[in-house]
């Protein structure tokens, strides 16, 4: 099988402590990928199924993660 990119899920910004994350349409055997950045070093929390890839932090300035379904 071979991989190919597909679409990607609509951009959210928000001041809120909660994110939900619109995807796009997904079938069988794919793989989603996000990348959540989050300021003052806030720790990410995944819904149930999707697993961290990496996480940076800048000290106490900003944090990336990087996750997969």
């Amino acid at each position: 099988m071979a991989v190919a990119f597909q679409a990607a899920g609509t951009e959210v910004a928000t001041v809120t402590t909660t994110l939900a994350l619109v995807a796009p349409t997904a079938v069988a055997n794919d793989i989603l990928v996000a990348t959540i950045y989050s300021n003052d070093n806030v720790a990410t929390v995944l819904p149930q199924g999707w697993a961290v890839i990496r996480q940076f932090n800048n000290t106490a300035a900003q944090r990336t993660t990087v996750a997969w379904y």
